[in-house]
């Protein structure tokens, strides 16, 4: 019998793992697809290294303790790189401001766009946890700055509809600065910093480097399928395609969906609740091109511009991951705004996607591509999600030895599922040692 066993070989999973076998435990990993790494998809190819989930990661202090556990060296892109992103506004990429001299001074915003940025330190705060991301920007900062900054970064971060999402749970951290400081404008200078900190990172071999080397030394089980987990005087059994596994402990670390169905023996009402937080699906299209790109990070394109692409990154300005002559740019396609486009069949897709990059950048044709669907990629923090944080709270209190990881619970980012994954695994710890009862989220 194992003392703990972990669901899910993503970030998450493996970063929970690792913290247990730490903490002197030997955790199994299940993973029902025959590699790790979950939405970090790296594929090494030819002299190239192909990502296909997410690119890079924030250099936050978590993250980079890891790092240098792990003896990773970091690598990091060109500041003239990383820090110039465009819009694609009106049949053209715009430069986006870098900072709040830019903001006033540039051409991105109208004069009006400019005046109303201004008066937001005068804005009384107002606390309404029903607000979408659209009104809560559109009273803070106004419908323009919505229009050229906000919903082109969610789109970006989330594939997602700012009417939808929750201000309160989507941009928390943001929000969080009207809610302490009365004013986004007036917090951002207490703090120094409107966003997440942390210098773009990945590593040689790519993003999935970090997670083989937390891996190394894990019992990892591969294409094994967790179809259900029953309990018996405090004693798990999940049933696998491959057989019994019993346990003290389990850690969920896998997408909301996948841990409803797991936990339908456990909680059948409860369960199901998870399986209705909404995901929005993600086509990657990494393409190999010779056409030279900008110089920069990438761009964003707003839902008025009514294209299937939500944006994309010049892959190759940013890291040294294929030959001199030619350049990688990396396409995301579809979201919330498009969620047709994920059952497009891929032919039609490509050719979709060309006319729009020949519009916008010249690029006619790839040398080659490599396509990732990801049919529900990102979960949606939408208006109201204060429900489904509950029901992972309520179901981890019922079931005593039941913990509950993963990017629908304190954030989508790789660096929210390490710190949250972390958390989870040092209570689950607590428990093997003491029985100390769950934690609150």
């Amino acid at each position: 019998m194992k003392d703990a066993v972990v669901i899910g070989a993503g970030v998450s999973g493996i970063v929970a793992a690792y913290t247990l076998k730490k903490a002197g435990f030997d955790p199994l990993v299940i993973e029902k697809e025959p590699h790790i790494g979950g939405s970090t998809h790296t594929l090494r190819e030819d002299g190239r290294i192909i990502e296909l989930g997410v690119q890079s990661v924030l250099g936050q202090e978590e993250f980079m303790a890891f790092t240098k556990e792990l003896n990773l060296k970091p690598l990091h892109p060109p500041k003239e790189h990383a820090n110039t992103r465009y819009v694609y506004l009106n049949g053209q990429l715009k430069r986006m401001p870098s900072n709040p001299a830019e903001f006033l001074t540039s051409d991105f915003f109208s004069i009006f766009g400019k005046i109303r940025l201004l008066r937001e330190p005068f804005i009384p705060p107002k606390d309404d946890p029903k607000e979408s991301i659209s009104d809560f920007v559109t009273r803070r900062l106004g419908k323009e700055f919505l229009d050229k900054v906000v919903e082109p970064f969610v789109c970006g971060i989330y594939a997602g509809d700012p009417d939808k999402l929750s201000a309160k749970y989507a941009v928390r951290r943001v929000k969080a600065l009207e809610d302490e400081y009365g004013s986004i404008i007036k917090g951002s200078m207490k703090k120094k910093a409107l966003g997440p900190q942390g210098e773009i990172t990945s590593f040689e071999g790519g993003l999935l480097t970090f997670l083989e080397k937390m891996a190394s030394g894990i019992d990892i089980s591969l294409e094994s399928v967790a179809l259900k987990i029953t309990k018996k005087d405090d004693i798990y059994t999940i049933d696998t395609k491959s057989g019994k596994i019993q346990t003290k402990s389990i850690l969920i670390a896998t997408p909301a969906y996948s841990a409803s169905y797991l936990l339908r023996n456990l909680t059948w009402s409860m369960s199901a609740e998870l399986d209705q937080i909404e995901y929005a699906p993600v086509i990657v299209i990494s393409a190999i091109v010779k056409h030279p790109l900008p110089k920069g990070f990438g761009f964003l394109i707003p839902r008025k511009e009514n294209t299937i692409m939500l944006g994309a990154l010049f892959s190759s300005n940013l890291f040294k991951i294929c030959k001199e002559d030619e350049n990688i740019i990396t396409i995301y396609v579809g979201g919330e705004r498009r969620k047709d486009v994920a059952d497009w069949p891929e032919e039609k897709i490509l050719s979709e996607v060309k006319k729009e990059l020949k519009k916008i950048l010249g690029i006619e044709d790839f040398e080659k591509y490599y396509f990732k669907k990801w049919k529900k990629a990102i979960p949606q923090y939408n208006i109201g999600y204060e429900r489904f944080i509950n029901t992972v709270k309520d179901i981890e209190k019922m079931n005593e030895g039941v913990f509950i990881a993963g990017n629908y619970i304190e954030g989508n980012s790789f660096n929210d599922s390490l710190r949250y994954a972390m958390k989870k695994a040092n209570e689950q710890i607590l428990f093997l040692k003491k029985g100390v009862v769950h934690a609150q989220i």
